[in-house]
């Protein structure tokens, strides 16, 4: 980030609600502190919701589409020099006041008074350092843990898919497939597998329960799949795995 050049070319704020834009396109990035919000933002198909307090970069030229209930935001559009193509990136944040910081920017912007523009330069700059210094995780990172924990606490319903996932977490089944693999390095419904699997392993240790009755305690509603799925997981089927408990 210490490499970061930029130019800023406004500093604004606005109130809005109810509001539907569609096939937007900025001239300049954005980064935006959405100090009342319930938005969302999607590019390709894949949606990523922002909420009170959360700031949101948008890079230059990207085609989106944003839908807001309500929302104020202070934002900063600005020049970013020799930039790589960025996707919209949501920041959740927790440990700095950077609605003080977007605030002192704004009426400094807005002032117009001798040596604004080097002042409002070097707020925003301060910004950038408490993103650094705070070793920013986007926002896709923290709903990727609370994904996980959703799967763990259900992987063991019948009825449970990654459909049910997408419709917790109010966003598309192929956004939450992608932040989940990069950072588990594997799908959500391949973990919800894992843990299936790994329960029913754990039941049939115990050697006194019933293949039909592990395959529904795992999460299995198909006795046969599940039979399917812990030979190809495993190497072995359930009652051979069971038999070498005993």
């Amino acid at each position: 980030m210490e490499n970061i050049t930029v130019k800023i070319q406004d500093v604004l704020d606005y109130t809005q609600t109810g509001t539907v834009k569609k096939a937007q396109s900025n001239e300049f990035c954005t980064l935006a502190i959405l100090t009342d919000s319930d938005s969302s933002y999607s590019v390709g198909g894949n949606t990523v919701r922002a909420e009170m307090g959360d700031m949101v970069f948008i890079p230059a030229g990207l085609e989106y589409s944003h839908t807001a209930k309500k929302e104020h935001v202070i934002e900063v559009q600005f020049d970013l020099v020799e930039y790589n193509r960025f996707d919209i990136k949501v920041f959740s944040t927790d440990n700095h006041n950077y609605i003080e910081y977007f605030e002192r920017m704004l009426s400094t912007w807005q002032g117009k008074k001798v040596g604004y523009y080097f002042k409002t330069m070097v707020l925003f700059y301060a910004i950038l350092g408490f993103m650094e210094a705070d070793d920013f995780s986007f926002k896709d990172s923290a709903l990727a843990d609370k994904i996980r924990k959703y799967i763990e606490d259900s992987f063991n319903d019948g009825s449970f898919t990654v459909t049910n996932v997408a419709e917790k977490f109010n966003v598309s089944e192929v956004y939450i497939r992608r932040v989940f693999k990069e950072r588990f390095a594997m799908t959500p419904k391949e973990y919800l597998q894992r843990l299936r699997i790994d329960y029913a392993c754990k039941l049939l240790s115990y050697g006194c329960i019933s293949i039909s009755e592990v395959a529904a305690k795992s999460g299995f509603n198909d006795e046969k799949y599940f039979s399917s799925a812990f030979k190809k997981d495993v190497g072995q089927s359930p009652s051979s795995f069971a038999k070498g408990k005993k």
